[in-house]
C-alpha cells in the first residue's frame, strides 16, 4: 500500500476533530502503511539492498510491537523477529558485508525489546559486538561511535530489565559503557551561549533559554540524534551521577531542534529530540507546548500526501513513536483500534476490489509473455524430468508493444509443470496409473494417453528416446503447487514462525494420510508373501548398494571396520548387520502392500497451504512393499540429505563442519570424524507429527515392528544414497548416520533397550559405549543363553574382562593367562562364537553335536571355535569350558 493511498484523505478526516482524535487517525494511517510496506513472502520490510532492508525491519518491527494493536500485526512483528533472527540471503554476501549485516546494532536492540533473544548465533553476533568496546566506547560499526554505543546500551538496559544482562555483559563492561557515554555528554558544549527564546519560533516562546544548534568541543557528540539518545539513556541509568547543569543545557539544545520543523529543519533530527523530550520531560509546560505544535505541524504535513509520499520508511515509524510516547503506548493503541483502523482497513479492500475489476478487461487486450528461468523438480534416480516452466505476463504500452521490459509494473507471474520424458518411461508410469484402484488415483498426478503427449525431435541428451524424440506432458494438476522439499526449505529456520508450524505438522498430516492409503487399500497378509520379507527389502539393498559404494569410494572399507563419530564409537558394520540377520523373524512385517518405492520430498507435490498432496515419479510403484520403507526412505532424505545437498542454505551442512582427526604424522583418518547435530527444529516437529501418525495407522493394522523397520528403511536409504555421491565429507555423514541407526536398532533387538523417541534427533545421541570392566556388552546380556554360559563360567573361577565385541576368562592365579573367548558372531552365525586354546586336547565326543569351526591360521592362539547358537546345548558347552580349564591347569603344575 502505497503512501499516496494511506494518505491521500487525511485533510478530511482530521476536520473537526480534537487533537488527540486526530493524532489517533494519524496513528492509524501510519499503521496501516507500516502493514502495506511488509513483504509478507520474505518476511521483512524490503529496502535498496540488504542493509536498508534490516534497517527498516528493525524500525518497523520495534513500532508495531508498541503499537501492539491486532494478531495480524503481532504475526509480522514476530515474522519480522524472525527475519532479523534468520538473516535470509547474509551467507551470499562477500564477507565484510556479512559482517557488517550481522552486527549491525538495531538488529539487537529490537530483538530485546522483544524478548527474543535466545538464538546461540544472535547471542554469538551481539557478544562480537561487545568484543568491539574500547574504553567503554563501541567502535568502527556505523557512521557514528556514540549512536553505536547508545544502540548497544539501550539493548543492555532492555535485557536488564529482563533479567538477562548479565549472560552476556559482566558488570564491568556494562559500567565502562555508561561512564563513557556520561563522559561524552559531559564533553559536549552548545556552539553558542545561550540566548533569551524570544523570536525563537513562530508560535511562541519557551521560557528556557535556547540555543542555536549543538555543536562539539571535545567529545564525540556531533548532532542532536547523538545528544538526544545519549541524554535519553543516562536519564535511564544514569541519573544520580548526572550534573543538573548538563542536563539543562542539553534539554535546551533537543527544544531548540525540536522546534526547528517551523523553519524547515531537518526532520529526523527534529524528531529524535522530540522523543526523549516526551519521555523524560512530561511535567515541562514549555516541552508539552512545543510537542503540541510539533505534531500539529505534523498534521498539516501529512494532510498533503506529497511530502510524506516521498519520505523513508524510518520517517513514518518515528512519527509512530513520537505519538505512541506523547500519549502513551496503551491509551494511544486504544484510540486508533477504536477511531479509525478496522473501518480504514474495510475502505481500503474495497476500494483495491473496484478498481481491480475495472483493470481486468484492459490488461486482457494487451498482454505479452516471457518464460523464466526453467527449474527441474524431480531430482530422483529415474530417466523422467518434471520441471517448473515460470512465465511471465504483462501488458505492453502503446510504444513498446513487442519489447519485453524486465522491471515493468504491469509485470505477473505463473508458471506450469512440465513433465519430459522417453516413450517408454511414459508407458511405465501410464500403466502404473491405470493399474491403481480409483480411489487412490487422486493420490497421484494424473498420466495422460499417448495423445496427450507432445514429441520433439530435438535430442539433447536429457530424457530422450534412441531415436532422439523427447516427450512432453504438461500436467494441469500440478500448476499450483511446490515440491515438499522447497516448502520444507522455507520452514527450516532457527527461529521458527508459527505459521510454518502449522504448515508442517499439516504436511506430516497429508504425507501420513496418502502413505496409509496406498497400504491400507492394497495390503495383503503373510500367506501371499513367502520368503524374508527383510531380507528382500532391506538386507540385500544394503549389501548390494554398500558394495557399489566401496567400487566409487574405497576409502569406505575403513569406518566399515568401525568408527569415531565425535564422542560416539560403532562397531564394524558387519556385525549390526548380524544382529539384524539373527534377528529377522522378529522384524516381519505383518503384511506387504502398494508403496511408491522412491518417496523423497522431491516426488511430492503440495500447495502452499499443506492441504493437496500429488505423488509425481509413478516409474518405481510396488504392490509388494513395506509402508516404513516409503517413510524411512523420506526421512532420511528431509532431515539429512537434504541438508547434504543444500550446503549454501542457512540450514545446509558446509564441507568445512565436517572435520576428519588426524593422527601422530597428520595424516586424515577415515574412520574418525565429526560434525554437528543433523537434527533441526523443523525437522524434529515434522518427525514427532509424522511418527504420531505413522503409530496411529500401525495401531490400525496391529502391526508391533514398525517403529524398528522406519530405522532399517531409514538406514537403507542412506547407504542407497552412498552410491550416488563422491564428496568425501558428504558420504562420512551418510554412513555415520546410517551406522547410528543400525547401531540404535541392534541394541534394541539383543537387549531391549528403547528406540530413541526420534530417528533424527536434534542432540548427537552419545552411541555406542565402552564396556566397562566387569559390564556385559548388550550381545551378551540380551541373550539368555550367552548369559547362562556366562555366569557358569564365572561360577569356575575365571575372571571376566569385557570390550564391545570380546570377553575373555582369564585362568584364577596361580595359574593366570587367557582361556576362553566369547566374542560377536559373523553375520548369520548364531549369537556368539566360543574360542578354545589351539593347544587344548579337547576330546572330540566332547565336540559332537556342537558346530566346530577351525582357525585356518598357524599360530593361532584360540584356533578350536564353537558356534554357540540359541538352541546349542549349554552342558556340553560348559563340559568344554571345564576340560580346556583343567588341561590348562594341568600343563601349569
Amino acid at each position: 500500500m502505497s503512501g499516496s493511498d494511506v494518505f491521500a484523505r487525511l485533510a478530511g478526516d482530521f476536520e473537526g476533530l480534537p487533537d488527540a482524535e486526530s493524532d489517533a487517525v494519524l496513528g492509524a494511517r501510519l499503521h496501516l502503511h507500516l502493514r502495506g510496506e511488509f513483504d509478507a513472502r520474505a518476511g521483512c520490510w524490503p529496502g535498496r539492498d540488504e542493509h536498508d532492508t534490516l534497517r527498516r525491519t528493525a524500525h518497523a518491527v520495534e513500532v508495531l510491537h508498541r503499537l501492539d494493536l491486532d494478531a495480524d500485526t503481532a504475526a509480522m512483528v514476530r515474522t519480522g523477529g524472525n527475519w532479523l533472527i534468520n538473516l535470509p540471503g547474509c551467507d551470499a554476501l562477500p564477507h565484510a558485508e556479512r559482517a557488517r549485516i550481522r552486527l549491525y546494532p538495531s538488529r539487537f536492540k529490537t530483538l530485546a525489546y522483544l524478548r527474543r533473544f535466545d538464538d546461540d548465533l544472535l547471542r554469538r553476533d551481539f557478544l562480537e559486538l561487545l568484543g568491539l568496546e574500547l574504553g567503554g566506547m563501541v567502535r568502527g560499526v556505523t557512521e557514528s561511535d556514540v549512536l553505536t554505543t547508545c544502540i548497544v546500551l539501550d539493548t543492555l538496559l532492555t535485557l536488564e530489565r529482563a533479567g538477562r544482562r548479565f549472560e552476556l555483559c559482566p558488570d564491568e563492561r556494562y559500567e565502562r559503557v555508561i561512564v563513557a557515554l556520561r563522559r561524552q555528554l559531559s564533553r559536549w558544549r552548545p556552539e553558542t551561549a545561550p540566548t533569551t527564546a524570544r523570536g525563537a519560533t513562530r508560535r511562541g516562546a519557551p521560557s528556557h533559554p535556547m540555543p542555536r544548534r549543538a555543536a562539539v568541543t571535545a567529545g564525540e557528540i556531533r548532532n542532536t540524534r547523538d545528544l538526544s539518545y545519549t541524554l535519553g539513556l543516562l536519564l535511564h541509568a544514569d541519573r544520580p551521577n548526572l550534573a543538573p547543569r548538563a542536563v539543562l543545557n542539553a534539554m535546551q539544545a533537543l527544544v531548540a531542534a525540536a522546534s526547528a520543523l517551523d523553519h524547515g529543519g531537518d526532520l529526523p533530527q527534529t524528531l529524535y529530540a522530540a522523543l526523549q523530550l516526551a519521555e523524560h520531560f512530561r511535567g515541562d509546560e514549555t516541552v508539552q507546548a512545543m510537542l503540541q505544535r510539533l505534531l500539529h505541524g505534523l498534521r498539516d504535513t501529512y494532510a498533503t500526501p506529497d511530502a510524506p509520499r516521498r519520505w523513508d520508511l524510518s520517517y513514518h515509524t518515528l512519527v509512530l513513536r513520537l505519538l505512541l510516547t506523547h500519549h502513551g503506548d496503551a491509551a494511544f493503541s486504544r484510540q486508533v483500534v477504536a477511531c479509525y483502523l478496522r473501518e480504514a482497513e474495510r475502505q481500503q479492500a474495497a476500494e483495491r476490489s473496484s478498481l481491480e475489476d475495472e483493470l481486468k478487461p484492459v490488461l486482457r487486450e494487451r498482454i505479452e509473455l516471457q518464460f523464466g528461468e526453467i527449474v527441474e523438480l524431480t531430482g530422483g534416480y529415474t530417466d523422467d524430468r518434471i520441471y517448473r516452466v515460470p512465465f511471465a505476463y504483462w501488458y505492453a504500452l502503446p510504444d513498446h508493444d513487442a519489447a519485453w521490459r524486465p522491471g515493468h509494473h504491469g509485470r505477473l507471474e505463473a508458471s506450469v509443470i512440465i513433465k519430459r520424458s522417453t516413450s517408454d518411461a511414459f508407458s511405465r508410469a501410464t500403466s502404473n496409473y491405470q493399474q491403481l484402484p480409483p480411489a487412490l488415483r487422486r493420490f497421484f498426478v494424473r498420466q495422460p494417453e499417448a495423445s496427450q503427449v507432445r514429441t520433439s525431435g530435438a535430442n539433447d541428451g536429457i530424457g530422450t528416446a534412441s531415436n532422439g524424440t523427447a516427450y512432453y506432458l504438461t500436467m494441469e494438476d500440478l500448476a499450483e503447487m511446490e515440491t515438499f522439499e522447497q516448502l520444507m526449505n522455507g520452514f527450516d529456520q532457527r527461529a521458527m514462525a508459527d505459521q510454518h508450524a502449522r504448515l508442517i505438522r499439516a504436511a506430516a498430516d497429508r504425507i501420513a494420510e496418502t502413505v496409509s492409503a496406498l497400504f491400507r487399500e492394497t495390503q495383503r497378509g503373510p500367506s501371499d508373501f513367502p520368503g524374508t520379507q527383510v531380507a528382500r527389502l532391506y538386507l540385500a539393498s544394503i549389501d548390494g548398494k554398500l558394495a557399489r559404494a566401496i567400487q566409487r569410494a574405497p576409502w569406505l572399507k575403513t569406518p566399515l571396520e568401525g568408527c569415531a563419530v565425535g564422542e560416539a564409537r560403532y562397531r564394524p558394520f558387519e556385525q549390526y548387520l548380524a544382529s539384524i540377520t539373527r534377528h529377522m523373524a522378529d522384524l516381519q512385517p505383518r503384511a506387504l502392500g502398494l508403496t511408491h518405492g522412491d518417496l523423497h520430498p522431491r516426488n511430492i507435490m503440495m500447495d502452499t497451504a499443506c492441504t493437496h498432496l500429488k505423488l509425481i515419479d509413478l516409474d518405481k510403484l510396488t504392490w509388494m512393499g513395506d509402508y516404513a520403507a516409503d517413510l524411512g526412505n523420506l526421512l532420511a532424505d528431509v532431515c539429512i540429505f537434504r541438508r547434504l545437498a543444500t550446503p549454501e542454505r542457512e540450514f545446509g551442512l558446509r564441507a568445512d563442519q565436517i572435520t576428519f582427526a588426524r593422527n601422530a604424522e597428520g595424516t586424515l583418518l577415515d574412520n574418525t570424524f565429526a560434525y554437528p547435530a543433523i537434527g533441526r527444529p523443523a525437522t524434529v516437529l515434522w518427525q514427532q507429527h509424522l511418527l504420531e501418525r505413522a503409530a496411529a495407522f500401525a495401531d490400525q493394522l496391529d502391526d508391533r515392528t514398525w517403529r524398528p523397520r522406519l530405522w532399517l528403511a531409514a538406514a537403507t536409504a542412506l547407504v542407497t544414497r552412498l552410491t550416488f555421491v563422491a564428496e568425501k565429507h558428504i558420504a562420512a555423514v551418510l554412513y555415520a548416520e546410517a551406522v547410528r541407526l543400525l547401531s540404535e536398532l541392534a541394541r534394541f533387538l539383543e537387549s531391549g533397550t528403547p528406540l530413541p523417541a526420534l530417528p533424527v534427533p536434534e542432540a548427537r545421541p552419545q552411541g555406542t559405549p565402552r564396556a566397562a570392566a566387569g559390564e556385559l556388552p548388550d550381545w551378551i546380556s540380551g541373550q539368555p543363553l550367552a548369559q547362562a554360559l556366562h555366569d557358569s563360567l564365572r561360577r569356575l573361577g575365571l575372571r571376566p574382562e569385557t570390550d564391545r565385541a570380546t570377553v575373555t576368562y582369564y585362568l584364577p592365579a596361580p595359574a593366570e593367562g587367557a582361556l576362553l573367548r566369547l566374542i560377536l558372531p559373523r553375520r548369520g552365525e548364531g549369537i556368539a562364537r566360543l574360542l578354545l586354546p589351539s593347544g587344548a586336547e579337547t576330546a572330540e565326543a566332547e565336540l559332537e553335536g556342537l558346530h566346530v569351526v577351525r582357525s585356518g591360521q598357524e599360530n593361532d592362539a584360540f584356533g578350536t571355535i564353537v558356534i554357540v547358537n540359541v538352541d546349542s546345548d549349554p552342558t556340553m558347552l560348559l563340559a568344554v569350558a571345564r576340560q580346556a580349564m583343567e588341561a590348562a591347569t594341568v600343563r601349569v603344575r
